[in-house]
């Protein structure tokens, strides 16, 4: 009879195993064990969205610094054709009014 019983627990152990096999491998949690397991794969789920997020903002942080970089350099460049413009002009100016005390 102890052998009956045995070969019985073996067979239920062998349908058990099989149960949490096809359960996706863990067995079966209660309801707040559930709720655990969800939460953690809601907050692993969020910290690699942070995590993204944190990248695609610090590649925009470092595209802005160039763009504001090139943008300061152009305009210096800006300031200094101008500073060009307005020699030229007065020396434009200058060479016309000598030009006209010649004549």
């Amino acid at each position: 009879e102890v052998e009956k019983k045995m070969y019985r627990v073996d067979r239920l152990n062998k349908k058990y195993e099989k149960m949490v096999e096809a359960s996706g491998g863990e067995e079966n949690l209660g309801p707040l064990e559930n709720t655990v397991k969800n939460l953690r794969k809601e907050t692993s789920t969020i910290v690699d969205e942070c995590k993204e997020l944190e990248r695609v903002w610090l590649k925009s942080q470092t595209e802005m610094v160039a763009i504001s970089s090139e943008a300061d350099k152009i305009a210096e460049i800006r300031t200094e054709l101008q500073a060009r413009v307005t020699i030229l002009t007065q020396q434009q100016l200058r060479l016309t009014k000598d030009v006209r005390n010649l004549q």
